[in-house]
């Protein structure tokens, strides 16, 4: 038998503020790699792999090539 727990976060206006950059930024890495996985299957025809994906995509990006998330 399985068991779960639901919480409810209240957080300040400074947490507030840092969780919404953080999502942000998952959420630019995670459409950042979307775009590459699908690039690259029209490019070749074959899937990405998730370690060279992981480093194409971390060491590759310069401060300059990402945009502040809204």
């Amino acid at each position: 038998m399985y068991q779960a727990y639901k919480f409810r976060i209240y957080p300040t206006t400074e947490q507030q503020t840092y969780f919404a950059g953080a999502f942000g930024c998952c959420r630019w890495f995670w459409n950042y790699s979307l775009n590459l996985c699908q690039q690259t299957y029209k490019d070749t025809g074959k899937s990405q792999k998730r370690v060279p994906l992981v480093d194409k995509c971390l060491f590759s990006i310069t401060p300059s090539s990402r945009t502040k998330p809204v």
